[in-house]
This record gives C-alpha cells, sequence and structure tokens, in this order.
C-alpha cells in the first residue's frame, strides 16, 4: 500500500519561473493557527548526475494541509550572490524529485523553503553539492551485479528471514496474521532462489564465497520446514503452511526443485539431489497422461494444466536428465515442452498462455514465465538432443517476448534510452530471465541481456533504490514509485536477477 505520494519534476534553467500570488489559494478564514506557520521540508538529498553540471534533488515535504509551494535557490559557495527563485507546487507528505541545472561548475549550497498559502515561509534546509566537471562524466557501465546482489542479500536476510521457524517472513518484522508472519511456500521458494542464485554467483570469489557457502545447512534447514508428508495421501512434498492439512501446489514445489538440483549441480550435496526427487515424485503424481502437469495437489487436484506447473517440470526434468542419465527423464522433458508448445502457444504471437482446461479451451492469460521457462525447457533439449526446432522454437518465443514485453525509456542516470521489460511483476520477470540467459548462451543474441542489464543498473543507481533498508523499489524500476513495505516474493526476486547476471558476466570473463 503506497501511503505518500511522488511527483518526478525535471526542469531545466531556461523553464525555471518566478513564485507568484497563489491563484488557486482556498478560504483561509477558518482554523488560522493551523496556518500560521509551516514546518520546513525534511530529509534532502543531493546526487551528482552522470550530466556536467547537474544534480538530482529529493526531498519529503512537510505535513501541512495548507502548504503551496517549496521555493528553491542556491549560491556558489563562499560568495553573496543568490539565484532567482525556482517555485514549484508542492503537495504535503510527498516525496519530491528534482533534476537542478546549474549553470557552472562550482560547489553549491541550496536551500529549500517550504511556503504556505498565507504565504508564511519556513525556516530554510540547506545542503552541500558539487556537479560534475564535464571532463569527468564517467563511461556508461553495467553496475557491478555481484556486489549489488551481496548488498540485497544482505538486506534480505537481515529484514526477512528468522522468526520461531528461522524461515522467510512475508514483510520485514511481521506481526501475523497467520504462522507468525511465515511467508507463504511461493515467497519461500523466491528467497531459496535468490539463495540459491547467489551461492553460484558467489563461488568462484573469494569476497563472497565463505559468506554464502556457510549459509548452506542453515538455508536447507529452512526451506524443509514446509516439507511435509500429508496424511490425506502419504506424500512429501512443500506445502503452503509447514503442516499437514495444508494447500499444496505443483508449481511451488517445482521452483523449489529446480533450486535443489542446481545446488547439487555447484555443490556435489547429495541433499540436495534427495530433495530435488522429492519433488520429482510429487510432480509424477500430478502429470496427465497426455501431457501437462495439474496446477494443484491438495486438498483437491486442480482439473486445469498449467504452464507455470508444466514448462519448469520440462526444465527439472532435464537437468534430473543431465544428473543421472535416465531416459525417463529426458523422455519426459519432451513430453511436457511439447504440450507447452502443442496446446498452450497462441500461434498468432507465439507467446505461451496460462492453463488449459479439461474442454479443451485455453486461457489465454499471458505472463513473461511462462514463455521464458518454455524457453529454458527448448534451449535444454536442444543442447541435450542437438535437435535445431527446439533452437528456433526458442528462438521464436523470446523475439515474441521481445514485440511484446521490452520496451525503452529515458534513464536520467544515463541520460540516453535505455531497455525496459513493461511487465509489473518482478518475481515473473526474474523467471523469464532464466530462459533469456540459457538462450543467449547458446545462440549469442544479447538484445535480452543488456535490457535486464540497463534496467537493473539504472534502478540501482536511481531513486528506486531506497537506500535505507538497500531494498529496490520494485514497483517500478524507472524510479518514479516510492513504496513503505516490500514482499520477500519480490525482494528475492531482484537478488536472483542481479545474481544471474554477476555469474554471466563472470562466464563471459568478466568478473565482479
Amino acid at each position: 500500500m503506497k501511503n505518500i505520494s511522488i511527483i518526478l519534476l525535471l526542469f531545466a534553467i531556461s523553464t525555471f519561473t518566478f513564485c507568484k500570488d497563489n491563484e488557486d489559494a482556498i478560504d483561509l478564514s477558518e482554523n488560522l493557527s493551523d496556518n500560521s506557520k509551516i514546518e520546513p521540508i525534511h530529509s534532502l538529498e543531493a546526487e551528482t548526475s552522470k550530466n556536467p553540471n547537474q544534480i538530482y534533488l529529493r526531498w519529503h515535504n512537510p505535513d501541512d494541509k495548507f502548504l503551496s509551494t517549496v521555493e528553491i535557490s542556491y549560491q556558489i559557495k563562499g560568495t553573496d550572490q543568490i539565484s532567482d527563485t525556482i517555485c514549484i507546487k508542492a503537495i504535503p507528505r510527498s516525496i519530491t524529485l528534482y533534476t537542478l541545472n546549474l549553470p557552472q561548475y562550482a560547489t553549491y549550497i541550496i536551500n529549500i523553503v517550504a511556503v504556505n498559502q498565507r504565504e508564511i515561509r519556513s525556516t530554510a534546509t540547506a545542503i552541500e553539492v558539487t556537479p560534475i566537471k564535464p571532463e569527468e562524466i564517467p563511461e556508461i557501465e553495467v553496475a557491478d551485479f555481484l556486489s549489488i546482489a551481496d548488498t540485497l542479500m544482505t538486506s534480505m536476510l537481515d529484514n526477512f528471514l528468522g522468526g520461531p521457524r528461522d524461515v522467510w517472513r512475508s514483510f520485514p518484522n511481521p506481526t501475523g496474521p497467520y504462522w507468525d508472519g511465515d511467508a507463504l511456500a511461493w515467497g519461500q521458494g523466491a528467497g531459496f532462489s535468490a539463495f540459491a542464485a547467489i551461492r553460484e554467483a558467489s563461488s568462484n570469489n573469494e569476497l563472497y564465497k565463505e559468506k554464502y557457502s556457510i549459509l548452506d545447512t542453515r538455508m536447507l534447514n529452512s526451506i524443509n520446514k514446509f516439507k511435509v508428508v500429508d496424511s490425506r495421501n502419504g506424500m512429501a512434498g512443500y506445502s503452503v503452511y509447514p503442516a499437514d492439512w495444508n494447500d499444496r501446489f505443483f508449481d511451488d514445489n517445482v521452483w523449489i526443485g529446480l533450486d535443489m538440483i542446481d545446488l547439487y549441480f555447484l555443490t556435489q550435496n547429495q541433499a540436495y539431489y534427495d530433495n530435488a526427487k522429492v519433488v520429482w515424485n510429487l510432480i509424477m503424481t500430478g502429470t496427465d497422461t497426455d501431457g501437462g502437469v495439474f496446477w494443484q495437489e491438495l486438498p483437491v487436484k486442480s482439473t486445469t494444466k498449467h504452464a507455470c506447473s508444466t514448462a519448469p517440470s520440462s526444465v527439472l526434468a532435464s537437468k534430473m536428465y543431465m544428473a543421472t542419465h535416465e531416459t525417463q527423464y529426458l523422455d519426459y522433458a519432451e513430453k511436457m515442452y511439447r504440450f507447452c508448445i502443442d496446446k498452450l502457444q497462441d500461434k498468432n504471437d507465439f507467446l505461451i498462455q496460462d492453463h488449459y482446461r479439461t474442454d479443451g479451451t485455453v486461457q489465454d492469460w499471458k505472463f513473461t514465465y511462462n514463455s521464458g521457462q518454455t524457453i529454458m525447457a527448448g534451449v535444454l533439449l536442444y543442447n541435450l538432443t542437438k535437435e535445431e526446432h527446439y533452437l528456433s522454437e526458442a528462438q521464436q518465443i523470446a523475439e515474441a517476448m521481445y514485440k511484446n514485453w521490452f520496451t525503452t525509456f529515458h534513464s536520467l542516470v544515463f541520460n540516453k534510452d535505455i531497455g525496459y521489460i513493461n511487465s509489473d511483476h518482478t518475481w515473473f520477470n526474474a523467471i523469464a530471465l532464466r530462459g533469456l540467459i540459457e538462450l543467449y548462451k547458446v545462440d549469442g543474441d544479447r538484445k535480452y541481456i543488456t535490457a535486464y542489464e540497463e534496467m537493473l543498473s539504472h534502478a540501482w543507481m536511481s531513486p528506486c533504490r531506497n537506500k535505507t533498508y538497500n531494498i529496490l523499489n520494485y514497483d517500478s524500476f524507472k524510479g518514479e514509485v516510492t513504496q513503505t513495505a516490500w514482499d520477500i516474493l519480490h525482494v528475492g526476486a531482484t537478488v536472483e536477477m542481479f545474481a544471474r547476471l554477476a555469474s554471466l558476466k563472470s562466464s563471459e570473463g568478466v568478473f565482479n
């Protein structure tokens, strides 16, 4: 829930205006004592832009219902000459972002004053800042993804992991409403995916390797609190909450199974493989003889077969085949992949639709992760069989994703148009990235990866980053949305994306 609003104001020197009488003044005849003074703005921050003589300002407006405007002025430090006043309309309790272009390189004192509708001014809030010189403009570089992933993961461990069961909590410091605020299995899986991704990304980096390798036991014990042998059918699996007689979903389980097999490849720890096998056995009970994996197992098995349970089950099967070389896994991977292409793919735009009903109809919702996991399933099958159609089908879906969800926007951080994924579900986009990375490793088309790199680099260096908690405001990576609450599902997804891009950079010979 967003309790405060945000305004993005982008002005150049040529558009500065002088303050004038407020034409929208309201009747102040009542509660005169309420507007006889005004509190100053607070939490003023200034950051240098990558453009010469330009800075970004950010502040909180006072909680004053009669607030009208704020006035900005500046002067070169050590001089008495003060600039003309810049006057902008203000909203009480909002966070304001303002781009200020300065006339020359120097160290400046910037003053901001709040003004109410009686034209009573607050005391000034000041900050000192020095912009970048023209000759000091840095080259645009993608961020150091591993160090950012570590910063985000450290914050996630500090703010989300714990409670009576030492598991991932839905939100920082929750008080309920169920299971002391523990996240559902979906959120637990997102936290575990974040760990698996940074565990791999840090495995060849001496600075971070030990920090995350020593978490193996804790992370495994944590996720396994949700592994339950349900008394209704005697099957083991990861339930929504860590107790018997809870709901259980095949897709929740397959995401956890994928992380387990990946960690097995990385560590050769048999416990990871054994848990992947538990998930595999459960998925077998949810697989239809005609192809496809049902969505929900308990309390009643669903009648719809979903892309989010079928495509990742194909991926899991391919990885189980890589671990064992047992042909049953490869056969299964091919069958589930073919179901996604034959039954769930929209042949008009080649994207993967959400689910298949028993009457033969298809729910045509389209989400990035369903297409992304089908790409991954196809690429893995191409790697294992060398059958060209798997690769060409994966490329076709990727191109469809690019046309449908990839766009550009103008980054003030980089002062250029950059790639952006125009889908508002961060966890979906993190899952989609997995498949696009696998495709890039085979065909070398980097445009999808570059878009993620640019978007996430911008997010980290923009107001999207909450510097108090070192968490990204994932509602929009453009930096336009202020958040006051964060969900482990999406926080884990941001860690995963940075970590996977760090692993990719390392595999390309670019070390963090």
